[in-house]
């Protein structure tokens, strides 16, 4: 089980996360089959699961390919935390298991997406360049 946690947000305001994880490796008998996501927040559980085609159908099907946690707020600091791990055969096992019941030590995040008011703030870096840019446009029109 592994804290996940996602920074930078507004404070108070809420958040639909969609966070995509599946393995595409679910006939390996050498226990890497399977690899499908378990998340947890706030009491609640997804998972996603195997489509039934071994590499994948080229399609994306929530609790499948990806779950969707909905109006999550972000707390006073602008931080979602959840938790991740191996969801286990049905979501009880010790391992997330294959349609040939080959067990999984493997889950992983794919990707995620924030959709909501999210707010980009530059790096300290971007305002100095910014900053240098306006001193040589001040000194420039000033030569004028």
């Amino acid at each position: 089980q592994r804290t996940q946690t996602i920074t930078g947000l507004t404070a108070g305001n809420t958040y639909d996360i969609y966070i995509y994880g599946q393995g595409d490796n679910f006939t390996d008998t050498n226990n890497n089959g399977g690899q499908n996501l378990g998340v947890t927040i706030d009491g609640n559980f997804f998972r996603t699961s195997h489509d039934g085609v071994n590499g994948g159908d080229g399609q994306l099907v929530e609790n499948i390919e990806y779950v969707v946690l909905s109006a999550i707020e972000a707390d006073a600091s602008g931080e979602i935390t959840f938790d991740t791990f191996n969801p286990g055969g049905g979501g009880t096992g010790e391992f997330a298991t294959d349609p040939d019941s080959n067990a999984s030590r493997f889950s992983g995040i794919n990707g995620i997406q924030i959709v909501g008011d999210v707010v980009v703030v530059p790096e300290p870096s971007s305002f100095a360049l910014l900053g240098l840019g306006f001193v040589g446009f001040a000194l420039r029109r000033r030569r004028r």
